[in-house]
C-alpha cells in the first residue's frame, strides 16, 4: 500500500474522458504593426455560450516572432 498522499491515479473511463477540456491551438500571423483582437463564441450542447477573446500586437521586428 502506498504511503502518504501518493496514490496511483485511477484510469479514466470513456464517459469521464468526454468531459475533459479540449486543447485549442491558435496561430497568430499578423500582417501589420497594430493591435489585433478577435472574439469567438462557442455554444455547448447544453446551450451555455462561452466567449473567448484573443488579443495580440503585430511587429515589424522579426526577432520578436
Amino acid at each position: 500500500m502506498p504511503e502518504g498522499l501518493l496514490v496511483p491515479p485511477v484510469p479514466r473511463d470513456e464517459e469521464e474522458r468526454k468531459y475533459l477540456p479540449e486543447t485549442i491551438y491558435v496561430k497568430f500571423k499578423p500582417k501589420k504593426n497594430v493591435l489585433y483582437k478577435s472574439k469567438f463564441r462557442f455554444v455547448t450542447e447544453t446551450g451555455i455560450p462561452c466567449d473567448v477573446i484573443l488579443k495580440g500586437r503585430g511587429s515589424y521586428e522579426e526577432n520578436h516572432d
